[in-house]
């Protein structure tokens, strides 16, 4: 199985955070809403 990287950025807000992930080649693979706190910004 070939490795791709990826990148993993967050939108910041205050109320909300918005997670996306990106491959190498800059295609959007999914983006999820979290709310801004430490227990949800690390649960995927």
């Amino acid at each position: 199985m070939q490795q791709r990287e990826i990148i993993l950025g967050v939108d910041t807000h205050l109320d909300t955070h918005v997670r996306a992930v990106i491959s190498e080649t800059g295609e959007l693979l999914g983006t999820r809403p979290c709310l801004p706190t430490r227990q949800d910004i690390f649960n995927y």
